[in-house]
């Protein structure tokens, strides 16, 4: 983000050396009229902003898929205790237990992950599957729970209907991360266009350059204050 703030700046001012020329800047060019450039600005400022939103609305996409999955561990533990003082199969307790160690091992292991918001393709891949292992370990516990006759507790929370309703929930956060990091991806890719493409903000200014110190001199004040921006 920097670097492009800094390409914007040495834009901007190159743009105002342009305007300060006058009707002496007549480039052949119509990408470095003073009209196409000043679009190219306005452009680049909006491409920014864009970039700005997304990353606010992924970041708030990470934060409530990890509220949501940090209370998986606790809530697997609350249902096993709700378990054991029923009068169930040993093997369905068993299960119960065992999909509840699990969720609990899978959580250290994300603990151990340095990076809550991955960048790279790598990680970013790491973060999704170690998410989709969650809800799997947890949705077989919810069938487990289905498929146990005498478990209908008094409590909301951990009743069937809502736990069926949570994978539900942990899954759509999921998918709305996805969704906001591929918007991040688009405002960035959009942005780098205006900034760095064929016509972009950082050839253009090198042309506009250019094209002054033919005109007027390598050494000429005009090309100076060019040199400056």
């Amino acid at each position: 983000m920097n670097s492009t703030i800094r390409t914007a700046g040495s834009f901007d001012k190159v743009l105002a050396s342009c305007k300060q020329i006058g009707e002496r800047y007549q480039p052949k060019a119509t990408e470095l009229s003073i009209a196409a450039m000043s679009d190219l600005f306005e452009r680049s400022q909006q491409t920014m902003k864009a970039v700005i939103t997304k990353q606010a609305a992924h970041r708030i996409a990470i934060f409530n898929r990890r509220e949501s999955f940090d209370e998986l561990p606790g809530l697997a533990v609350r249902i096993a205790r709700m378990l054991s003082t029923l009068s169930i199969p040993e093997d369905k307790l068993a299960a119960i237990v065992s999909l509840k160690n699990q969720l609990r091992a899978s959580r250290r292991k994300k603990r151990e992950m340095p990076n809550e918001e991955p960048v790279a393709e790598q990680k970013r891949g790491a973060s999704i599957r170690h998410f989709d292992a969650q809800i799997r370990i947890f949705e077989k516990m919810v069938q487990v729970l289905k498929a146990i006759g005498g478990y209908d507790p008094n409590e909301a929370d951990l009743k069937l209907s809502t736990l069926q309703s949570k994978v539900a929930d942990l899954q759509s956060k999921c998918q709305a991360v996805v969704e906001a990091e591929a918007a991040l991806d688009d405002a960035r890719t959009k942005r780098d266009q205006v900034f760095h493409g064929p016509k972009g903000m950082t050839r253009t200014m090198r042309a506009a350059k250019d094209y002054v110190r033919s005109v007027f001199g390598f050494a000429s004040p005009e090309a100076t204050r060019m040199t400056k921006a």
